[in-house]
């Protein structure tokens, strides 16, 4: 056996999803995809009845797959149900217990069950119907064991009736309330479940992709057909581990290597279809080579832009820098001049007082040169008064000093005279007394008679 391609997808709403379409209660003569003769041999099981073959449901002993589906929502939402509609009634809440309406209304507004649909090899190879049934059993019981605490697996398909075998699975993600009470939710069952997001540092939510491969930064809130998105939901993550262990099953049991292919779109078609499928896939990756060619030089332009964008960063912070350091120049300025004016100020009010000072200052130098002037007058009057003092002075003690002369020449007279009359008396002859008058008198001695 070659090497073939495996598929695994999941989800919650498509037309091909119908529980009647599984279980073929359906007009299966209108269908050109179904081969009536061979739909006997396709295997059913629910939570109800266990495995059995389409060929055991005709005789009409068995629930069908819808029927099991309802008596499930039923049995286990009913308590939900009431004690959200008494806890309305207890808190006087009626409007809201009223629209709640009857058991069947409330549970048609519940989240539909997931279903998934898996499958092996194509329309022109693929694994026997024994096999097949070996492999979907084991991933069964591998996924009730795994995550049967929070989806409960409701009923599944096995269908050998179409040109490629393949199983189609549904079942229900749900969680316990703070009351006990189970409720239905996929989003709450799988975070329950310890199921991760593909981003965990990532918002939950649908990403849209730019040009250049890039996340955009938050989620979208409504896709366009044809478009790339990134879904960062946990979803995205349960159906990885469930490929993942899928082909693990398919490769331990037919000892092949399997291809893995997520993306796969050829559900249940015949050979015609597959090989207008082929085709498109074929023009489809000639489109996502040109995209990819488109998207490389998206990102180098992007990476050019970039490049262009840190120049342009860099340029706005040398600006930046350069306006901060104009503006702090133009502060230092403002406070410069500030600072200027108030030392002009300071200037003009200190010239107005020097100029009042110097007026001032002349005023006292004219009053001080008047005032020099009349003491140079006093001066030489005083000089001139102690000039005449001193001429007094001198002429009264010169006169006294004559006075006192004259008092001894008189005296000296009078001694001498009596000398003479005592030497005359002696007998010393009159010559003699004259040659003593001479000699006085050669000393400046004036003698009066």
């Amino acid at each position: 056996m070659n090497d073939m391609k495996a598929s695994l997808h999941g989800g919650t709403s498509s037309s091909k999803m119908s529980v009647k379409h599984n279980d073929r209660k359906f007009d299966i003569n209108r269908s050109k995809y179904i081969d009536p003769c061979r739909t006997v041999d396709n295997m059913h099981y629910d939570i109800y009845q266990g495995e059995y073959y389409f060929a055991d449901t005709l005789g009409g002993s068995y629930m069908t797959f819808e029927e099991v589906e309802q008596k499930y929502y039923e049995t286990t939402l009913e308590p939900a149900y009431l004690a959200q509609k008494n806890r309305y009634i207890k808190n006087g809440q009626y409007k809201y217990a009223e629209n709640m309406g009857t058991l069947e209304e409330w549970i048609a507004k519940q989240p539909k069950p997931y279903e998934m649909i898996l499958q092996i090899g194509n329309t022109e190879e693929h694994p026997s119907e024994d096999d097949f049934h070996i492999i979907f059993k084991d991933f069964r019981i591998w996924l009730n064991e795994k995550y049967g605490s929070h989806f409960k697996i409701l009923n599944s398909a096995e269908h050998y009736d179409e040109a490629t075998p393949h199983a189609q699975q549904r079942g229900v993600w749900h969680y316990a309330q703070s009351d006990g009470t189970i409720k239905f939710s996929m989003t709450r069952g799988m975070k329950a479940a310890g199921i991760e997001l593909p981003r965990p540092d990532l918002k939950e939510g649908v990403y849209g992709i730019d040009i250049a491969g890039n996340l955009i930064d938050e989620p979208i809130k409504k896709t366009v057909k044809g478009e790339d998105y990134f879904y960062n939901t946990r979803q995205v993550t349960f159906t990885k581990i469930c490929r993942e262990k899928w082909i693990e099953i398919a490769e331990d049991k037919l000892g092949i290597t399997i291809i893995n292919e997520p993306d796969h779109q050829t559900k249940h078609m015949n050979t015609a279809d597959y090989r207008l499928h082929r085709e498109t896939l074929k023009r489809n990756a000639e489109s996502q080579r040109k995209r990819d060619e488109i998207k490389k030089q998206a990102k180098k332009i992007m990476s050019e832009a970039k490049s262009f964008k840190a120049e342009v960063e860099a340029d706005k912070a040398t600006i930046e820098t350069d306006r901060f350091a104009l503006n702090e120049e133009k502060n230092e300025l403002v406070i410069q001049i500030k600072r200027n004016r108030n030392i002009k100020k300071w200037i003009d009010k200190q010239t107005v007082l020097l100029n009042n000072r110097e007026i001032e200052l002349s005023r006292h130098k004219a009053e001080l040169q008047q005032q020099e002037t009349q003491l140079k007058a006093a001066l030489q009057s005083a000089i001139a008064l102690i000039d005449t003092i001193e001429d007094a002075q001198r002429r009264e003690q010169y006169a006294a000093e004559l006075k006192k002369h004259e008092d001894l020449l008189k005296k000296f007279n009078a001694e001498r005279k009596a000398g003479e009359q005592k030497l005359v008396s002696l007998g010393t002859p009159i010559s003699g007394v004259e040659d003593i008058k001479r000699a006085d008198n050669s000393r400046g001695w004036e003698f009066g008679e």
